[in-house]
């Protein structure tokens, strides 16, 4: 049984929808299994308020939430009021867990609180942090298994490496879970393509947010930018800047 209260888990919202949700019965906590290897069952998500819906008789009231790299429905039942003092266009920090209807992946709204649009910015940087941490710890699982197949040794030897038990755990659950193919350049150029198209606000997109919003390496990127430029796709308004002809 899970006694203490769980760890909302700050995440980007393309991580929950993108992730696999693993149903669990009884006294355990469903959760989202990410491709980074987390396991995400409270999480604290920031973004705009896109829409925003109460039904008439207060049993029910959902918001549209964007942050950039994806949308995400947050519900709340009975309890509607706490959306009372939020409107579309606010900016919002939302805890609450995730939950699965059908196909859709939720956010069971616990809090949510109104905040300066400059916090996005803060948040970008923290979560980039925790996404090249966990990127680390994947890879220095991945060269740990290279010495041994024995999970209980694996462990060991990942604590050894500063990576906890449960952390291990979830990694290797998503390395398994998650089988790398690898992508073809016109697959890859779809996806820078599509970044810019979504991201530029009028002077293209920095490069460094290709790299980051896409995941890929930057050799990867740097490969298929010049492609780009190159065959007069794209082209640079202003140094280390992309933008769609």
């Amino acid at each position: 049984m899970e006694n203490q209260r769980i760890t909302a888990l700050k995440a980007r919202i393309d991580e929950i929808v993108n992730g696999k949700f693993v149903h669990k019965e009884n006294f355990e906590s469903s959760y989202v299994l990410t491709n980074y290897g987390r396991k995400l069952i409270r999480i604290r998500v920031l973004g705009t308020i896109v829409e925003k819906f109460i039904k008439d008789d207060k049993s029910y009231g959902v918001i549209v939430l964007d942050d950039g790299f994806e949308t995400i429905r947050a519900k709340v039942f009975k309890d509607v009021e706490i959306l009372d003092k939020v409107t579309e266009g606010d900016v919002v920090d939302i805890i609450g867990k995730v939950r699965k209807y059908e196909d859709e992946i939720y956010i069971l709204i616990e809090a949510i609180c109104k905040v300066d649009p400059n916090w996005e910015n803060l948040r970008l940087l923290e979560l980039e942090e925790i996404y090249n941490e966990q990127k680390s710890k994947i890879e220095k699982i991945k060269e740990l298994q290279k010495t041994t197949a024995d999970v209980s040794e694996l462990k060991k030897l990942g604590e050894r490496a500063g990576i906890k038990p449960e952390d291990i755990d979830s990694i290797l659950e998503a390395l398994e879970s998650y089988e790398e193919k690898p992508l073809d350049e016109e697959t890859i150029k779809e996806i820078i393509l599509d970044i810019i198209e979504k991201n530029d606000t009028g002077n293209g997109v920095e490069y460094s947010e290709l790299i980051f919003k896409s995941g890929l390496p930057e050799k990867i990127v740097d490969k298929i930018v010049a492609e780009l430029l190159e065959k007069a796709i794209c082209y640079e308004p202003h140094a280390g800047r992309i933008k769609k002809l």
